[in-house]
């Protein structure tokens, strides 16, 4: 499969690549990119979702997050998750992006920059006023996210796990 997708790409230039919100069929697509996410950064011994998990929170009237996904040619190829987060500060919204994966055969096209314009579009139409993400120090994609614009911010997280105590 990954290296069929890899020549269609290399063919086309993902002419046929589509963006959509995600429906509750794609919840098993889904769950299943999230746990190749946590696999390949090397969390998946912290990643206790469960596929029942994605659809109580991601599939209700009142869903917890957000899932725009990527297609080529009816095959999902990559995600991105994201939901709103309110600043005490600020006085209003802004987007958390939670997960942004690409299944390997499909990098190096686009694809991320392309589910990550589609974030923004809908944080300028809902007037957010910033997206923000985490990643770790050893994270490779960093630099596509300084080169689109993104700065590090110089905050440092502090986190206290309750469930691993």
């Amino acid at each position: 499969m990954g290296l069929q997708i890899r020549k269609y790409l290399a063919g086309n230039m993902l002419k046929k690549t589509g963006l959509r919100p995600a429906q509750a069929a794609d919840s098993q697509s889904i769950y299943a990119m999230m746990k190749a996410l946590a696999v390949e950064v090397g969390d998946e011994s912290r990643f206790s979702a469960r596929h029942a998990d994605v659809v109580a929170a991601a599939f209700t009237e009142a869903p917890e997050y957000q899932v725009i996904l990527a297609e080529l040619d009816g095959q999902i190829v990559g995600l991105v998750t994201y939901f709103p987060i309110y600043s005490t500060y600020k006085g209003r919204d802004y987007l958390h992006v939670d997960n942004l994966y690409v299944t390997p055969a499909a990098r190096q096209h686009g694809i991320a920059r392309q589910l990550l314009d589609e974030v923004i579009k809908i944080a300028q139409q809902n007037s957010y006023f910033r997206i923000e993400l985490r990643v770790r120090d050893d994270c490779p994609a960093r630099s596509f996210y300084e080169a689109i614009g993104m700065q590090l911010n110089a905050e440092v997280l502090y986190r206290l796990d309750l469930e691993e105590k």
